[in-house]
């Protein structure tokens, strides 16, 4: 980004396209919010459907005591 602001601020754009750097700059600034937009969004939702799930925990006593029966208690997370 700071190469961007440097070559708009030392290079002479082009005749037939005068306002090319800035359309470059506007670009790549839209591309990184947009993303970051989309990634934030995408860690929320996956937060909320995780928190909606219930852990499945197994119980260390049954797994010592009798492998073949497995204890399973679900727990709600706060």
């Amino acid at each position: 980004m700071t190469a961007m602001h440097v070559v708009h601020a030392t290079v002479t754009p082009p005749a037939r396209y005068p306002d090319i750097i800035t359309l470059a700059i506007t670009s790549y600034s839209f591309i990184i919010f947009f993303s970051s937009f989309l990634l934030v969004n995408y860690r929320q939702w996956e937060d909320y459907f995780n928190k909606m799930r219930p852990s499945t925990i197994a119980s260390i006593d049954s797994l010592s005591a009798d492998k073949s029966a497995l204890k399973v208690k679900h727990v709600k997370r706060e």
